[in-house]
């Protein structure tokens, strides 16, 4: 009886064993998935400017540079190792997402494919683990080693001012087969505007105490700067000399820079509306018979149209289209021509000032005396809200006396 006892007592014991070690519910898969969260553990993630530069150059790619306050000019040089630090002090983990805190732009949409690069550190070394890019990628990457660089792809238009505000999510992908189990883990990096940034409201193109006729030396053009192909910022038939007929100027130094200058003192009120902008101007020379004459030409541009000029053969006539290449702005500040309207853009025969965003290609000519043709613009603070109007204008060379003689011309023959 008790050694009946004995044997029932060992099966039943036997048979909790077994019960307990047996689970029909868990699958091969979620094997794997518990696994997988001793497959690897990343410690920090950071972009450099050293893995994000442009392939054979010295300058940052568009989607780096992205990642800071708005810089303008938007070269290398602007950005610091300061700068680089409180970036990726900003990026925080928190278990298996990652964070990038993007500063406010409302001019961000990079609409080209590229790719950040980051570097991904581990808080042990992960043992021969597959890193993907998710959920489809041809990069593929054995990681046996304490930290790896790796590409996150960026889409055409994904790096937007839209798209931060509500943020944007990619995947990265670690597996590993032990076994029959698959093994996997998948981190997220999350992209949005830093909802703790305190936004920057200076929207001056230049100090508020710069004096009348000072040059504006952080607004400047870069004669026959070559932009997409076409040389700009080239100034009338004075940059073509050739003796012996309208084409000639007197006293030309060509200079490299161009600076314009301020047309009057800044008040408190200056550059409150666009009924009300701080104005400044190129000289447009004075016509002596015959030529033109320059009392500084890095101040000036000539782009008048001379009555009868004929060019010289092999010359050539400049294209009257401008871009402020060396301007400087307050970080997080832009250049803005929303709900500018400008005076007789359209018409004929009367001064012409347009609305043109000083960053990008625009034209202006004068052909009618005394009629100073010119832009007009905003900069815009990194808030969006604080901002400043602005009026460029381009001396006429051409005067009254200029008219008569022309009139008389016309009527004689």
């Amino acid at each position: 009886m008790k050694k009946t006892f004995n044997n029932s007592l060992l099966v039943l014991i036997t048979g909790l064993i077994i019960f307990s070690c047996r689970n029909d519910n868990v699958t091969a898969d979620e094997e794997g998935e518990i696994y997988a969260s001793k497959l690897v553990e990343i410690k920090s993630v950071i972009f450099s400017r050293k893995n994000n530069k442009i392939s054979n150059g010295n300058e940052l790619t568009e989607l780096y540079r992205g990642l800071f306050v708005k810089k303008t000019p938007g070269k290398i040089s602007q950005y610091t190792d300061e700068e680089e630090a409180t970036l990726n002090s900003k990026i925080s983990i928190v278990k298996n997402d990652i964070y990038v805190k993007v500063p406010y732009n409302q001019t961000l949409n990079i609409d080209k494919l590229g790719t950040l690069n980051a570097t991904i550190s581990f808080v042990k070394a992960p043992d021969n683990v597959i890193l993907t890019e998710h959920p489809v990628s041809k990069i593929s990457e054995t990681v046996n080693s304490m930290s790896v660089e790796f590409p996150v792809t960026i889409k055409r238009y994904e790096f937007s001012h839209s798209n931060m505000l509500v943020g944007i999510t990619k995947y990265i992908k670690f597996s590993k087969k032990v076994g029959s189990r698959n093994s996997k883990k998948i981190y997220k990096i999350h992209f949005k505007y830093d909802d703790n940034e305190t936004k920057l409201s200076n929207c001056d193109l230049f100090p508020i105490d710069t004096k009348k006729d000072a040059k504006i030396s952080n607004f400047s053009f870069t004669t026959d700067y070559k932009h997409n192909g076409p040389k700009v910022n080239n100034s009338y038939v004075c940059e073509n000399i050739h003796s012996g007929s309208k084409s000639e100027c007197s006293n030309l130094s060509k200079s490299i820079i161009v600076t314009p200058v301020l047309t009057k003192d800044i008040t408190v009120n200056s550059g409150d509306s666009e009924t009300n902008p701080i104005e400044m101007h190129f000289d447009g020379g004075v016509l002596s018979g015959s030529a033109t004459i320059f009392n500084d030409t890095s101040k000036a541009f000539d782009v008048g149209h001379l009555n009868g000029d004929k060019m010289e053969t092999g010359k050539t006539l400049p294209n009257f289209s401008f871009i402020a290449d060396g301007s400087i702005l307050p970080d997080g500040a832009f250049f803005s021509i929303e709900d500018l309207k400008g005076t007789n853009c359209n018409e004929s025969f009367k001064q012409r000032i347009c609305p043109r965003d000083p960053s990008k290609i625009f034209k202006v000519e004068n052909q009618m005396p005394q009629a100073d043709n010119g832009i007009v613009f905003k900069v815009v603070a990194q808030d969006g809200i604080t901002q400043k109007f602005y009026k460029l204008i381009f001396k006429n060379k051409y005067d009254v006396y200029y008219l008569m003689e022309i009139n008389k011309s016309t009527k004689k023959s």
